[in-house]
């Protein structure tokens, strides 16, 4: 197995164009790291990478040899989660990547739970509202809100989310309460920005069976992180306009009010991806199951969310 510990470092090293980055990601030393990939050219004969002084990254001859050992390692893996299936009590490492408000609201509750429930179980869990590309391989399972990736991964939506409009009360008790979205044009509205989008010149509604936007006549601020847009609502700044998953906890304590709720419109749905195996491993299985089975019975569910599950795409 010492042969495959080269190989990973390896391949981190290529993965992240830098010995020091890949110290860091395998808990080992920098000189560790150059010290590995000395020997594994000194036994192959062949150059693999090329330093700088800024970074490195594979020869020709590497890039080969990084192909084919990705391929190795996979089947590796692949391997210890197909054994790992024969084992009645989950252990292990679990790696899971959850968006950041909707993960540390409602998904980790239910990962405590796991935790506490198998202690030969290590759960890796990484809070990242990143797009999953279907490239990405560093996890084994992801709650991705909006489309997920359509190939690689077998995907089972866990949530269809609803667009909530809130505000606080002293903001309310100030300004009034809007009872139709027309009336907004009296107030100040909270504006939510996206990286690399253009800010939301519009919010939805529904009435009946038709959706729409309705233009925003006013509004002073514009935020890009969806729990601090609350937070100034909360503060009396104005109103503000989200899905349920990230509004519930305001709404629960006290601190927003929710308004015009006969006009709530749909929002993104959440979904629950995983790769393709053949055997998942009894870790990730477990967490698949509990995640499922434990969505209706989390603190708040039923006054503001609907949850709704799917079969996946792909045999499960």
């Amino acid at each position: 197995m010492e042969q495959f510990g080269l190989i990973g470092v390896f391949v981190k090293t290529v993965e992240l164009n830098s010995f020091t980055k890949c110290a860091t990601a395998l808990g080992l030393s920098t000189s560790s790291v150059s010290k590995s990939i000395a020997r594994l050219e000194n036994e192959l004969g062949v150059k693999l990478l090329e330093r700088t002084t800024r970074n490195v990254g594979p020869t020709p001859d590497g890039m080969t040899f990084y192909r084919r050992c990705k391929q190795i390692l996979l089947a590796l893996d692949d391997a210890r989660n197909e054994l790992a299936t024969t084992k009645v009590t989950p252990s292990g490492r679990l790696r899971v990547v959850l968006p950041e408000c909707y993960g540390k609201f409602w998904i980790m509750p239910i990962l405590n739970a796991i935790a506490k429930q198998f202690p030969d179980l290590v759960i890796s869990t990484r809070m990242s509202d990143r797009i999953i590309e279907e490239s990405d391989e560093g996890f084994d399972v992801a709650v991705v809100i909006g489309e997920p990736p359509n190939r690689r991964f077998i995907a089972r939506k866990l949530h269809e989310s609803r667009i909530v409009t809130a505000a606080g009360p002293g903001y309310l008790d100030e300004w009034g309460t809007p009872m139709r979205p027309e009336d907004l044009v009296a107030h100040n509205c909270l504006m939510s920005l996206r990286p690399g989008r253009r800010s939301h010149a519009t919010w939805l509604f529904q009435h009946g069976e038709e959706v729409s936007e309705h233009p925003l006549i006013k509004g002073n601020m514009l935020i890009d992180n969806g729990e601090a847009l609350l937070d100034a609502a909360a503060q009396g700044v104005g109103i503000a306009q989200a899905p349920d998953y990230v509004v519930l906890p305001y709404l629960t304590d006290g601190s927003l009010v929710e308004i015009l709720a006969d006009y709530q419109a749909p929002g993104p749905s959440v979904w629950v991806i995983y790769a393709a195996a053949k055997h998942l491993a009894s870790r990730v299985r477990t967490f698949i199951d509990t995640l499922f089975e434990s969505m209706e019975s989390l603190p708040g569910q039923r006054m503001a969310l609907r949850y709704a599950t799917s079969e996946p795409r792909e045999g499960y």
